[in-house]
């Protein structure tokens, strides 16, 4: 436990990709194993252990690695995602993980049983947020005997409430001009995200849009909408400063070409990602990922796919998606808390008109939907760093989000 403290604590920005242990199971400073087991999860190094010496291994299931967010807003659901090794579980034995608050309650719990290849197994549990900050407790049980050692079977970590209202800086380069029953009242497809968002009390957003969407050179402009036609205030930028960046929760570019954004700039949100928890999207389009150049910029770390030349790589066809019953229960697919009435919403998912075509989901991402047929990434998602980001492949907008905007109507 010791080497490991000290491994880890002076690693600083040279932190190990793993660590493996050769041991016979016994420890000597088992107090201490929580800190370094600490260390390792705050600087994301998984740690590997393989047991000699002694015919069988000491019986023992743990918790390996557990992810939760560190802040959240009142009533949302929150996925907590653990990782449970064990030693000398037998293959058929149940396990149990259940959540827990601080008052006892059982707020979520799943039971399984570990591969028989000796490698960790990921569970995701998911309860609601209350409206004040709370703490919480995984608790791991087994079926069989006691084990050599437990306190590795509890966790408790803290998730804050926002108070704040969440800021959103939305970039898009596609729009269309709708019309709204026939009265002729008009929407841009930006309204209806940016009128979702005011609807909730909870967010608060700016959004800007380049005055011409193919000029790979700075042009955004601050955009409002009257009638559906775009207002453009030209005094309204991307952040200049890393000061007005972190001002925001989200940054979504949807169909901006890398042009409108410089080195310092892109650099600036890939730190604010990794270091203050941002979270970053990047949606599809005839401007975005490879097409937008965004190939081999600082922006290609944080999204969660590999882009690849095509040059054009836009697929023009309609399609619909897969939705793996192993990511369901992610944040992006709980649309309602009631298992039953969320099975149904995604079982109406709409089809898309178009997508961006990559060559696949990076090895760390979370792919949360697939092209049907194809298998290739639709949606994708990531954790880097303290931050998260998605990659969107379809056009949110425009002809892209076409069938987004019936989602969800009677019939």
């Amino acid at each position: 436990s010791s080497a490991l403290e000290r491994l880890l604590a002076g690693s600083g920005s040279e932190a190990p990709e793993q660590v493996i242990i050769l041991s016979d199971g016994r420890i000597h400073d088992r107090d201490r194993l929580g800190i370094a087991l600490g260390l390792a999860n705050a600087a994301h190094v998984p740690i590997s252990t393989s047991v000699f010496g002694i015919d069988s291994p000491p019986r023992n299931a743990s918790l390996a690695a557990v992810q939760a967010p560190r802040m959240v807003r009142p009533k949302s659901p929150v996925s907590v995602h653990v990782d449970i090794s064990g030693s000398g579980i037998a293959p058929d034995e149940t396990l149990s993980l259940k959540l827990v608050d601080e008052d006892g309650k059982l707020l979520s719990q799943t039971e399984f049983v570990l591969p028989e290849n000796g490698r960790p197994v990921e569970q995701v549990l998911v309860f609601e947020s209350g409206l004040r900050t709370g703490r919480y407790e995984l608790q791991l049980s087994t079926s069989g005997e006691a084990e050599v050692e437990l306190k590795d079977n509890r966790f408790s970590f803290t998730v804050e409430i926002a108070t704040g209202k969440l800021r959103v800086l939305f970039a898009e380069g596609t729009h269309c001009k709708r019309a709204i029953g026939e009265r002729g009242h008009c929407w841009n497809d930006m309204e209806f995200m940016t009128r979702a968002w005011e609807a909730t009390g909870d967010i608060e957003h700016v959004c800007l849009t380049p005055w011409s969407q193919y000029l790979n050179e700075p042009n955004l402009a601050g955009v409002t909408f009257a009638n559906g036609e775009m207002l453009l205030d030209r005094t309204k930028d991307f952040p200049k400063t890393r000061e007005e960046l972190n001002a925001f929760d989200v940054v979504i570019i949807s169909d901006v070409p890398e042009g409108n954004f410089s080195k310092e700039q892109m650099e600036w949100v890939v730190d604010w990602v990794k270091n203050r928890g941002g979270g970053f999207l990047m949606g599809g389009g005839n401007t975005a990922f490879d097409s937008g150049k965004y190939d081999k910029t600082p922006w290609e770390q944080i999204v969660p796919v590999d882009m690849v030349s095509y040059g054009d790589g836009n697929l023009r066809e309609w399609f619909e998606i897969d939705i793996p019953k192993s990511v369901r229960n992610h944040p992006l697919w709980t649309v309602s808390l009631d298992p039953k009435a969320n099975e149904k919403i995604l079982a109406a998912h709409p089809r898309f008109t178009g997508m961006n075509l990559v060559r696949r989901a990076k090895p760390g991402a979370l792919v949360l939907a697939t092209r049907r047929g194809t298998g290739d990434p639709v949606i994708a998602a990531q954790r880097y760093g303290r931050g998260r980001a998605v990659a969107f492949m379809p056009d949110p907008n425009g002809g892209g989000g076409t069938f987004y905007i019936e989602w969800g109507t009677e019939g």
